[in-house]
């Protein structure tokens, strides 16, 4: 009989801790927005997961992390300056900025790593991916698998939008125009005809682009999921409530409240001399 519940012990234990394979996408060429999960990453693989994590920041080496460098972003984002674009003009910046998407997705999708991983045959149970840039969301249908999308602050509108938050111009204004959280009129003007725009573009003319583009390297036809933030299963959101207005939000999005990428201090060194300690 004791034998018996030993054995039924460890079958339950084993069953318990069953590890699963992660895949995770940040593909910002920020080191902001690449450590602000990290201690996610981090907690997972502690926990015995596996994790394939492409990002443009390595961080360190981890058993059970396998990560893909797609560093080379950096090069391309030095070629197309931003400020050049902006210095430009609002119409320079939309012209050039749709020709360079092509060269910022194929950089990404022919990475060997990241074309490695999607012509395989290994299976994957989540898929983590960063919502800021539409298009690689839809990788999750090259992975077969459900995913979380992540943010960095805030969502942006049209995330908001897809999963039945509240979107309002004048009660949650883009956090990038700079608004406090009592607008004037010609502040709820200018949100309001911001969030028009982005609502005629991103779905209309952004998605479309994208998704074309996302089509030519994964050989599928995409055009039924260009809009594939609907399909999202949690939305995890790293919003200071010190610098965000409350938002009322469905329960698929969790706000992580501005401070994930926090560590425990490291305690300074002691003084091994008097001329040490008076340096100190």
């Amino acid at each position: 009989m004791k034998i018996i519940l030993i054995l039924l012990t460890i079958f339950c234990a084993c069953e318990f801790l069953e590890s699963a394979n992660f895949v995770a996408l940040i593909p910002s060429p920020f080191y902001s927005h690449q450590a602000t999960y990290r201690q996610l990453w981090r907690e997972l693989a502690r926990k015995g997961h596996k994790i394939t994590l492409i990002t443009t920041d390595l961080m360190e080496e981890n058993e059970n992390i396998t990560q893909i460098d797609i560093s080379n972003v950096y090069e391309l984002s030095k070629k197309n300056s931003m400020v050049e674009l902006l210095q430009g003009g609002i119409f320079n910046l939309i012209k050039k900025g749709f020709l360079q998407i092509d060269d910022y997705f194929k950089c990404i999708l022919t990475n060997p790593g990241v074309k490695k991983l999607m012509e395989g045959d290994k299976k994957f149970d989540l898929f983590f991916v960063e919502l800021l840039i539409p298009g690689f969301p839809l990788l999750s249908l090259e992975f077969n698998c459900p995913f979380i999308g992540v943010t960095t602050m805030d969502a942006i509108s049209h995330v908001h939008s897809a999963v039945g938050n509240a979107v309002h111009p004048a009660l949650y204004p883009l956090a990038d125009l700079g608004f406090g959280t009592e607008l004037t009129f010609k502040e709820r003007l200018i949100s309001t005809s911001v969030l028009m725009v982005t609502n005629l573009m991103v779905p209309s003319i952004l998605f479309p682009i994208i998704g074309g583009i996302m089509e030519k390297y994964i050989g599928k036809d995409l055009s039924q999921h260009y809009d594939i933030n609907k399909n999202v299963s949690l939305v995890f959101t790293n919003a200071n409530p010190i610098l965000f207005p409350i938002r009322p939000v469905t329960p698929v999005t969790i706000n992580l409240g501005g401070g994930l990428h926090f560590m425990e201090p490291k305690k300074l060194p002691k003084p091994s001399s008097t001329q040490e300690l008076a340096y100190i």
